[in-house]
């Protein structure tokens, strides 16, 4: 099975179309580029010709290429998928926990046409919890992302989002690296008390 190394890395939890299609395009961790963005562009310029993707193989795909980007670059241990006590109504694509205690989460999609809001929604549940959590949106969408910096330019919208980050540009790089940077873990349980006078009985 081609596809192994993702179910090995935790990427995928079974062999599926995703993750068939795209070790076909790389067939290990080593053919993951240095340079994230080039990787991005190279491989999904790749696996579009000489026909685009389904709507449905898209997200599944771009959130592979997100996820062997964070791996090639040492961006460990993260959770893909997840879903946090006390946030609810929310599926984050990719959370990482920076030194075990401040959340960041990465909402990878193809359009944000109508995908933003949700991702803004999911970034304030997530805020209302985790003050001082991060929140990213990475996307390929150019014109979309444009459109977006330029009505917040203007003040007509609040973002919940720290940063909309091209992926097949220098901005995923610069994300990328400010990520390579920084400590992950996973979660402790915290003890909800503050002393430990306890009265047994």
């Amino acid at each position: 099975m081609t596809d192994q190394y993702l179910i090995d890395l935790g990427l995928v939890s079974a062999s599926g179309q995703a993750s068939s299609l795209l070790s076909r395009f790389v067939p290990n961790l080593e053919a993951v580029g240095s340079t994230p963005s080039k990787f991005v562009f190279d491989v999904w310029g790749a696996i579009n010709t000489p026909k685009p993707l389904s709507n449905g193989l898209r997200g599944s795909v771009l959130e592979l290429l997100v996820g062997l980007s964070l791996i090639r670059a040492g961006i460990t241990p993260f959770f893909r998928q997840a879903e946090i006590t006390y946030v609810n109504n929310a599926k984050f694509d990719f959370l990482l926990w920076e030194e075990g205690w401040n959340p960041i989460s990465l909402s990878v999609k193809t359009s944000l046409r109508e995908r933003y809001k949700q991702a803004e929604l999911e970034a304030g549940a997530l805020q209302n919890v985790h003050r001082r959590s991060e929140n990213y949106l990475i996307t390929l969408e150019a014109n979309e992302v444009a459109t977006r910096r330029r009505k917040l330019r203007l003040a007509s919208q609040f973002s919940n989002l720290d940063r909309l980050v091209l992926a097949d540009t220098v901005e995923f790089d610069e994300l990328i690296d400010q990520l390579a940077s920084r400590l992950f873990a996973k979660p402790t349980d915290v003890n909800p008390m503050a002393n430990d006078l306890i009265v047994a009985g």
